[in-house]
């Protein structure tokens, strides 16, 4: 009985999140997108707990995204960047981390300082604010973070974490 009431519950979340995606969803979708997002928001083949992104929004520049709410939300926003970190060390950090994202179909990544670095054995560790959208199964996801960004003294990024 419980079980059943479960699955009814889900498959009401899944309708209404269906209704709510469709009405927002441009006229020009591709029947495609209409069957992902009936097997994403219904949870077929997939439970809930399964489900890969808290929330989904459209946007002009990407299409559908998911991912964190908070994450999502600021999605068509630049990031504020906090002052105290230099441009020259920021484009460093983030030339290393678009190169470590690339394989992983990286469609865009912005990188702004998240306050002033500090230095630690001769290397300059930066705070940075990141945010990285990549293409998955036809739709973006979106992530951010904080990374830290160390700097050797030739200038050189030798670690981000």
């Amino acid at each position: 009985m419980v079980a059943m009431e479960i699955l009814m519950c889900k498959l009401i979340a899944g309708a209404l999140s269906l209704a709510a995606m469709l009405v927002t969803t441009p006229v020009t979708a591709s029947p495609a997108f209409i069957v992902i997002a009936v097997a994403l928001a219904t949870g077929v083949g997939v439970s809930a707990s399964q489900q890969p992104y808290e929330t989904w929004q459209y946007t002009a520049k990407y299409g559908w995204v998911g991912g964190a709410r908070a994450d999502v939300s600021t999605v068509e926003y630049p990031l504020a960047p906090r002052s105290g970190t230099s441009q020259s060390i920021v484009r460093a950090c983030r030339d290393a981390l678009m190169r470590r994202a690339q394989p992983y179909d990286l469609a865009s990544m912005e990188v702004v300082g998240n306050g002033k670095p500090r230095r630690v054995e001769g290397r300059t560790i930066a705070p940075l604010d990141v945010r990285a959208i990549y293409r998955i199964r036809g739709v973006h996801e979106v992530t951010r973070s904080t990374v830290r960004c160390e700097i050797d003294r030739a200038g050189r990024v030798i670690a981000t974490t």
